[in-house]
């Protein structure tokens, strides 16, 4: 698959998907996330790839007490804040910028979502799927 290098390409994509996203694809995704059997105890999420960031948001904006991380390319970064803004979520959301493949991507998680973006890792997939295993905690999902 050819590397697609422009950020402005990035941040334009991630645009595009914020009406498909709230019609009603992150709704149904909360709803997955909020019925499995670990949802009370997450305490931390992470949004891999996160595009406009409405995935992490929603699930934590439905959760009592759990802070999530976004995290993309800086330009979709930049797309994601202004969802967060809209949301009033900066207190409980935090954005990073970076490229999760060859990157570090945090640590301690007891959820990461990774949405419509592993497709990118292609020939790294497995080291990708270590990373994403490694990152989170025990009983992690």
């Amino acid at each position: 698959m050819p590397e697609i290098e422009s950020e402005e390409i990035w941040a334009g994509q991630a645009n595009l998907s914020v009406n498909y996203q709230r019609a009603g694809m992150v709704q149904l995704a909360t709803r997955l996330v909020s019925s499995l059997p670990e949802y009370p105890s997450f305490k931390k999420m992470l949004d891999l790839g996160c595009g406009p960031g409405l995935f992490g948001t929603s699930m934590t904006m439905s959760h009592p007490s759990m802070t999530a991380v976004l995290f993309d390319r800086p330009a979709v970064a930049r797309v994601a804040e202004g969802v967060v803004e809209e949301y009033e979520m900066s207190d409980r959301v935090e954005i990073l910028r970076g490229d999760y493949i060859t990157g570090p991507i945090g640590e301690d998680y007891d959820l990461v979502w990774a949405s419509m973006t592993l497709n990118f890792a292609g020939a790294r997939m497995n080291e990708v799927i270590t990373k994403i295993h490694d990152s989170l905690n025990p009983g992690g999902v």
